[in-house]
């Protein structure tokens, strides 16, 4: 797949994009968190309501400069970290996997702008309290989430910062869950499946609020594995997951 160096999202915007990324830069930086910095550059965002063709819409607008990653095919000058981004959610969304809608991404010099459009009505994992679901609603939302991570498994792609906060999940009004995976910056394409369930998994697990309990653990882990009886290879692989969550 080619990677833009541009990005408009038509459905949303027919700007050039060279005065869209002009009009976008000038906003005022009012973050939703405080900025990164790091290696002289810095990285930020800010929520806003921009007008588009499907009328106003709740965005987030990734603000950048300096602030790239070193990759093999730019190990000096590396690429800006929301270009990576950008060509992760493209890719996501390229083998059928939930994530963001990007509405826009340019990059001038040493700047790089990328907007999505805000999940509404969504709520990150770590802020669902298990406790408030039936038992019914909670069973479905693990089973979808678990089929949701080994489809991408196997595939061979690692999230690579697999956090309970990068999952974000809404309970529609037929009862059925929608899943969106965000922060896609380190994903990874990895020759061993395995080796990205243990990593993605494990990171999950270690992360994930203590509400959740071992049974609910062990039902996701199970239709992940897509078992109702494990394995010895199962086993094993549960014990190190649940030992390393519960030292923390």
């Amino acid at each position: 797949m080619k990677k833009p160096a541009s990005f408009v999202n038509n459905a949303f915007w027919s700007d050039d994009p060279v005065s869209k990324f002009d009009q976008l830069w000038a906003l005022p930086h009012n973050w939703f968190d405080k900025p990164n910095k790091a290696r002289g550059g810095w990285s930020g965002v800010t929520q806003n309501s921009l007008h588009s063709l499907q009328g106003d819409i709740n965005v987030f607008i990734k603000r950048q400069q300096n602030y790239v990653s070193r990759t093999l095919l730019h190990p000096f000058s590396g690429v800006p970290t929301f270009e990576k981004e950008l060509n992760n959610i493209l890719l996501l969304k390229n083998i059928d996997i939930p994530t963001l809608e990007p509405i826009f991404f340019g990059k001038q010099a040493d700047k790089a702008i990328l907007v999505t459009k805000a999940l509404d009505g969504y709520s990150s994992l770590d802020n669902i309290d298990p406790d408030s679901l039936s038992a019914r609603g909670k069973r479905s939302l693990l089973a979808k989430l678990a089929r949701l991570t080994r489809k991408m498994h196997k595939l061979h792609y690692m999230h690579n910062c697999f956090y309970p906060k990068h999952i974000f999940v809404k309970l529609r009004d037929n009862g059925e869950w929608s899943i969106r995976l965000i922060d896609l910056e380190k994903l990874r394409w990895r020759f061993s499946a395995y080796f990205a369930m243990k990593r993605d998994l494990s990171t999950f697990n270690r992360h994930a609020d203590k509400r959740w309990t071992i049974k609910d653990r062990l039902y996701f882990f199970k239709n992940y594995r897509q078992t109702n009886s494990l394995s010895a290879r199962d086993k094993r692989l549960w014990q190190r997951l649940t030992n390393k969550s519960q030292g923390g």
